[in-house]
């Protein structure tokens, strides 16, 4: 979008166009947040995304939800007795082309808490880690379906407080939110009927008549932005609740880690802070998963999304590096596509894109180590496919390199 000014806006405006309305909107929106575009309408939206009304429209309506996402499942990489899977749903192009608008344009420019280290440019898992540097005591809690929790309502009030009109800041919420089927509406619904809130509502469009709460999809561009800008509210109650016990607090997505370098704190005060923690997550309508939740004292091993927190730095644990060693290994030993086999690889480029991946990311902690890898990995008779294929690999060694 290019800058929008007021001036302009005036002179090209049609003569019966209502400017001063137009005006005192953007006015209101630029008061709150100077970095965010006015926008008046749908068809406002529509213009600047350039993508079509009537499919904007039809999605509000939640009209043929089915082909608005494309759903498939992937399997969760942590270690379970049973495989669990992660749902993701894949916006329609013109979807996409519209919620990465939105997310360029309006969500980046929403500040979110400084306790949030995920999907935020100057955020990252070592930064998070690097806050609970010489922990002696740590606690651990991930929350359950985290994007599936937060509905269209929260997502309505995130537009409203930016400033933009009732009616489009409802639009934008189920533009960046879906519901599975038209069939599920009622099962969706709390206790399987409609929520009370909900109930005797009147709706000025009455294509827009759908009792059925969105919830933000996993593989939409907007959820993960979205989904910090809402969890700002559990941020700042968990942010006191740290400042009270003279706790570290740090939220990557889901995983929350609250820390401290004092060997004092005790395993009973760690309880009692996990069970203040749950009731600040529950009372925000999050599910705490208990299976998940950890406290580690001294003597145990301080992990923080993947790294060592014990000393001075954040290090790679000895598994993780266990682990890429052993793929090597086996790779320059035998063969990548008999290793691709064993260890049940979709394809060999899969297995070739996953040690990449993992040797990118030790190079960001430790960059002796990486080059190692990177040695061994450049050591394996890898058959290059196609140019696109080798020009990844040259992309990733500059990387690690680097």
């Amino acid at each position: 979008m290019t800058h929008w000014q007021s001036q302009l806006f005036e002179v090209d405006a049609p003569p019966d166009a209502p400017v001063d309305a137009a005006l005192a909107i953007a006015n209101a929106i630029r008061s709150i947040n100077p970095l965010l575009p006015p926008l008046f309408t749908l068809s406002h939206l529509a213009h600047e995304t350039g993508v079509p009304y009537k499919y904007l429209r039809n999605t509000v309506a939640r009209g043929k939800v089915d082909e608005q996402y494309s759903v498939f499942r992937i399997q969760k990489r942590a270690p379970s007795a049973t495989i669990q899977y992660r749902w993701i749903a894949a916006p329609h192009p013109l979807l996409l082309k519209t919620q990465r608008w939105i997310n360029t344009n309006i969500l980046k420019n929403i500040a979110v808490h400084n306790a949030a280290f995920a999907y935020i440019k100057e955020g990252s898992a070592y930064k998070a880690a690097c806050l609970h540097n010489q922990a002696k005591w740590l606690v651990k809690v991930d929350i359950r379906n985290f994007f599936e929790s937060i509905l269209e309502t929260k997502i309505c009030k995130v537009f409203e407080t930016a400033g933009y009109q009732p009616l489009l800041a409802f639009e934008l919420s189920r533009i960046c939110t879906r519901i599975a089927t038209p069939e599920m509406e009622r099962a969706l619904a709390p206790n399987g009927r409609v929520p009370n809130s909900l109930k005797g509502l009147k709706y000025s469009i009455s294509a827009y008549n759908s009792f059925a709460l969105g919830h933000l999809p996993q593989g939409a561009p907007t959820s993960p932005m979205l989904a910090n800008i809402v969890a700002k509210e559990i941020d700042d109650e968990i942010s006191s609740l740290a400042e009270k016990y003279k706790l570290r607090y740090s939220r990557y997505s889901d995983d929350i880690v609250l820390s401290t370098p004092s060997t004092q704190f005790g395993k009973e005060m760690c309880k009692e802070v996990v069970g203040k923690l749950y009731r600040i997550l529950l009372s925000a309508g999050y599910q705490p998963n208990v299976e998940k939740t950890k406290i580690s004292g001294p003597g145990s091993k301080m992990i923080v999304l993947g790294l060592l927190v014990d000393g001075k730095t954040p290090r790679l644990t000895s598994e993780f590096k266990s682990k890429l060693r052993m793929h090597l290994f086996y790779c320059r030993t035998r063969s990548p596509q008999q290793h691709a086999v064993k260890r049940k690889f979709a394809s060999l480029l899969g297995l070739k894109n996953h040690l990449i991946g993992l040797i990118s990311y030790a190079g960001t902690i430790d960059a002796a180590f990486a080059s190692k890898c990177y040695a061994e990995l450049n050591a394996c008779s890898w058959p290059i496919f196609d140019s696109a294929d080798f020009d990844s690999i040259i992309e990733s060694t500059v990387k690690i390199l680097r």
